[in-house]
């Protein structure tokens, strides 16, 4: 039994110091960093024996009382993932996705953490945020009538010019252009439809319409672009 024992503490071991994610043990009652493996000192900049002389407090970011609270709750197994900030060695602040869960270590109860850098996913994901806004600012406030139209020419999208020339269109319905822009509506696609061409060929197409309304036709200048994925295929 002792031996089995023995050799499942050497596996772990193995395990730890020579995994490719960055491992750390920490002692819940005091903070103390207990151990971390190879890719946790080359990620952080400490040796080891810096981190035996470590509190989790000197990485991360949180005040002592929330980092406080923070292992009160793994502890208690409410809460087994987060994401937070650490310090480098050399200055650098990343943002870490941490999974720490309890373990037994030689008779002792000890955090097992595993970090994960986010940092640039973060930052990927803000820029795709200051995009997606600045898009938004630029559909709203263009000075132009914009629609949003889906291969099967249903309305997905429209901006507040297009909303003042059709105030009744309820976007969430994903109604049919053909149907809503019409007074009364047609049952296919306008015969000059330039959406017709885009979607065909993958241009862009210029048309002028003849849109019935109850006080007659009336005439708008219609640009129809393809907004394509990354394979080149509209959307």
């Amino acid at each position: 039994m002792e031996k089995t024992l023995l050799m499942s503490e050497e596996r772990f071991r193995n395990l730890f110091h020579q995994h490719s994610a960055v491992f750390l043990l920490i002692d819940p009652l005091t903070g103390n960093i207990l151990n971390a493996n190879d890719s946790a000192t080359l990620f952080y900049g400490y040796s080891l024996d810096e981190f035996t002389r470590m509190n989790i407090a000197d990485i991360n970011t949180l005040r002592g009382d929330q980092l406080k609270e923070l292992v009160n709750l793994i502890v208690a197994g409410e809460l087994g993932q987060f994401t937070t900030t650490h310090h480098l060695k050399n200055g650098d602040v990343r943002s870490v996705m941490v999974h720490s869960t309890p373990i037994e270590v030689a008779g002792h109860k000890v955090l097992f953490s595993i970090i994960n850098d986010i940092t640039e996913q973060l930052e990927a994901e803000e820029l795709i945020k200051s995009r997606e806004e600045m898009f938004s600012l630029l559909f709203d406030n263009l000075g132009l009538g914009i629609s949003i139209i889906s291969p099967d020419l249903r309305i997905i999208s429209i901006n507040s010019i297009t909303k003042s020339w059709f105030p009744d269109l309820d976007v969430s319905l994903q109604p049919f252009c053909y149907t809503i822009f019409n007074n009364p509506p047609l049952t296919s696609h306008c015969s000059w439809c330039p959406a017709i061409l885009t979607l065909g060929d993958g241009k862009t197409h210029i048309a002028t319409t003849e849109t019935p309304t109850p006080s007659g036709i009336r005439n708008y200048k219609v640009i129809a672009t393809p907004v394509k994925d990354t394979k080149g295929t509209i959307i």
